[in-house]
């Protein structure tokens, strides 16, 4: 019995070892999963590997949006929409390998999929990008060498292009360069651009890389790159393309992987890692993967220490409804039934938002975004205000924290 009990022991500590810190601290272990920067909301937003969560950062809090995703898609592409003011996922695979062509968009609180006349075969291992001076989002790679345009209703193959780098089957790596406006693909030592006519090949001495993540530092005008494999080898250099060479800048920073992702976050000026697969040493030599937040800032990168944000982040749990049985009055979900406007509330730019109280459901249901975070604030102010159920209100949110305002819409306010 007790050689059984120190077996099991043993079992648990390597379990232990291998997973490493269990503390929640993120979205956990990821790898070929997608970043995008959702500019009308200012989060970072995560998807993808083997879950169908959907993550949001802020700072350095990470919150647990939506549990319910369309797919727990790998190696699927994903990007903000300026025009359209939506984060846009497309292709991927699942476990089994099989590939997707779902165009699907995220509004901040729940997913959709969205029809297309045409569209892209499925695939996975391409790119996306959102093309400012065209303004739609242009897609490369995966199975073919063509581009692609979404321009949020339908996709378009694009009438003039040429053939464009290979293999755009293996893994394609492509970023937007808003200042020179071009698309820039880099795969093994190859550096290609697209002008809007044609690709031109306009550098064959790059680093050797594939598996690598890139962002555009809109702030310095430069592209990032950052770790991949040279032939099986993961690394932790970071390179940065000027559109005329690329230049090895840092050898310290995250450990080297592979798989990883990378965006740029325009209200910090900085590239944001997150995640990826590393190799490990010990006991053995085996892949796992990662859980860690990095920004790199131009000249070095710190590790951004976060935490989950409990009191915001969806869950599952029995408890929770069992809790809200207890009380006699329940505001239990919250829904969107407008469009946010700017607007001017105490010398503030504030966002408003009409919501709709609703009761009768076993659990609470977070409000719609961008300020989703404040479901249990926004209760408690139509609670005191003795609202009842089905009331509509509209709630006023300002930039300053905890400055909000509800009211009946039948009641006004000082804008």
């Amino acid at each position: 019995m007790r050689r059984i009990v120190f077996i099991l022991f043993l079992i648990v500590v390597f379990y232990s070892f291998l997973t490493g810190n269990n503390t929640k601290k993120g979205p956990g272990n990821r790898s070929q999963h997608v970043l995008a920067y959702d500019q009308q909301r200012d989060k970072i937003i995560l998807y993808g590997d083997t879950t169908r969560e959907t993550w949001e950062l802020s700072g350095k809090k990470w919150t647990l949006m939506n549990t319910t995703g369309p797919i727990p898609a790998l190696k699927s592409a994903m990007v903000y929409d300026e025009t359209n003011m939506n984060i846009v996922l497309f292709g991927g695979y699942d476990l089994n390998r099989k590939r997707f062509n779902d165009t699907l968009l995220w509004d901040g609180a729940k997913w959709s999929k969205k029809k297309s006349r045409k569209t892209p075969a499925p695939r996975s291992n391409h790119a996306m990008c959102y093309h400012s001076k065209l303004g739609k989002i242009v897609l490369y790679g995966g199975i073919d060498r063509v581009l692609w345009t979404w321009d949020g209703k339908s996709w378009e193959k694009l009438a003039s292009y040429t053939l464009g780098p290979i293999p755009s089957f293996s893994y394609n790596s492509m970023v937007y360069d808003s200042i020179r406006n071009r698309l820039v693909h880099h795969y093994e030592k190859a550096t290609w651009e697209w002008d809007e006519e044609k690709w031109i090949k306009v550098s064959d001495n790059g680093p050797k890389r594939s598996f690598h993540a890139m962002a555009f530092d809109k702030e310095r005008g430069k592209v990032v790159l950052f770790g991949g494999t040279e032939y099986v080898k993961s690394l932790n250099e970071t390179w940065e393309w000027d559109g005329i060479k690329w230049d090895k800048v840092s050898e310290t920073g995250p450990s080297p992987r592979q798989d990883h992702a990378m965006v740029y976050d325009p209200k910090q000026k900085k590239v944001v890692l997150y995640g990826g697969s590393g190799l490990m040493e010990k006991p053995f030599r085996h892949f796992r993967k990662l859980d860690d937040t990095w920004a790199w800032d131009g000249k070095i990168w710190a590790k951004i220490e976060t935490s989950v944000d409990e009191s915001t982040s969806l869950k599952s749990t029995k408890a929770t409804g069992d809790a809200q049985k207890t009380k006699t009055k329940r505001l239990d979900k919250i829904t969107s039934l407008g469009i946010p406007f700017d607007t001017k509330f105490k010398k503030e730019k504030i966002k408003v938002y009409i919501v709709k109280i609703l009761t009768g459901f076993k659990t609470v249901t977070r409000a719609v975004a961008p300020y989703g975070t404040l479901t249990e604030k926004i209760k408690k102010i139509a609670q005191k205000k003795g609202y009842k159920q089905g009331d509509l209100v509209r709630f006023v949110m300002g930039e300053k924290k905890g400055s909000i305002k509800i009211v009946l819409s039948t009641e006004k306010w000082d804008n």
